[in-house]
């Protein structure tokens, strides 16, 4: 099924332009496409993991809540192409063992912590990566 690059909708395969952003449907959403839509200096910007999430529902929450406070970030959704694929917004079927990381330029981190602890309270403390989570993840 296609997606659109800027909103991240995903639409049945006999449309072929996102209704709401007026853009042509790409085949999967890839870190590159979704960073087209952020300026040079912030696609440059050194982008690092901050959390984990377990639950699509909160992926949305807050990629939408950063966004709102123009905190760039990206979702990357591990159980589609070997983790290459960025985060859409829910389907019917959500795989048992998907997960979610939070990327976001490393000037950013600071803002998208506190943003993100106003959006999910406990669930972000159990979501972040720690040092040993980082360090594995190199």
């Amino acid at each position: 099924m296609p997606y659109c690059p800027r909103c991240r909708c995903e639409y049945e395969d006999d449309i072929d332009i996102c209704p709401d952003c007026n853009e042509r449907l790409v085949d999967s959403l890839t870190i590159e496409i979704m960073l087209n839509y952020y300026d040079d200096e912030v696609v440059n910007e050194d982008w690092v993991p901050i959390a984990l999430l377990a639950s699509s529902r909160y992926a949305d929450m807050l990629l939408s809540g950063l966004r709102a406070k123009d905190i760039p970030a990206v979702i990357i959704d591990s159980s589609v192409n070997a983790g290459k694929s960025i985060h859409c917004r829910p389907a019917s079927f959500q795989s048992v063992d998907s997960n979610y990381t939070l990327i976001v330029p490393k000037k950013y981190v600071f803002e998208a912590d506190r943003e993100a602890e106003s959006i999910l309270g406990d669930k972000w403390e159990e979501a972040q990566f720690n040092d040993e989570d980082e360090k594995r993840n190199c």
